[in-house]
């Protein structure tokens, strides 16, 4: 009699063929397809609109990329009568125009010693914390309006002693002060 033959369990092999070596591939290429294709990283303020006032101290949209740390953006500038006074050389002002712009210089410094003053006190109540003195949230909500406001002020006359400088000038010391104040843009 014959003995029954032990049964051999059958061994799996790892079988490479055709189609594993096109499955890698495609796997493979979907990777570099996903790694090229991935989007840029942008910065945060890439759409941002830019606003600068020019020398009648007109806000007016630019077209430039928004700062960047290798090259910081100028502070924006706000012209006062007193510039007026500084390049008065260039300007070549009459004695009667320097007089008026004096006078309105004199006008906006003490406004704006005044604006000043008010403000410098809403920052001090804004800085103070609920619950101390008996401050409280609506408080310090009404001194951050009224500190907004009095600076909404302080910008609506300081642009309107600027333009009332700027009707003492003639058409030729305007283009002057055009080439001027461009120059002093550039220089900040």
């Amino acid at each position: 009699m014959k003995t029954p033959e032990k049964p051999v369990a059958k061994r799996r092999r790892f079988r490479v063929g055709f189609g594993t070596i096109i499955g890698l591939v495609g796997a493979v290429c979907v990777l570099i397809y996903g790694k090229l294709t991935e989007p840029k990283k942008t910065d945060i303020n890439a759409g941002r609109i830019v606003f600068e006032a020019d020398s009648q101290g007109h806000m007016r949209r630019v077209d430039t990329q928004s700062s960047s740390p290798a090259m910081p953006r100028p502070p924006l500038w706000k012209p006062e009568p007193s510039f007026l006074l500084k390049n008065e050389a260039e300007l070549k002002l009459s004695a009667v125009q320097k007089r008026s712009i004096q006078t309105l210089d004199s006008a906006w410094r003490r406004d704006q010693t005044e604006l000043k003053h008010s403000m410098q006190q809403m920052t001090t109540e804004t800085q103070k914390t609920p619950g101390e003195h008996g401050v409280t949230i609506t408080h310090l909500q009404k001194s951050m309006s009224d500190y907004s406001d009095l600076s909404r002020i302080y910008d609506t006359r300081r642009k309107d002693y600027w333009t009332q400088a700027l009707k003492i000038l003639t058409d030729r010391q305007s283009k002057v002060l055009n080439d001027i104040s461009a120059i002093a843009m550039k220089a900040r």
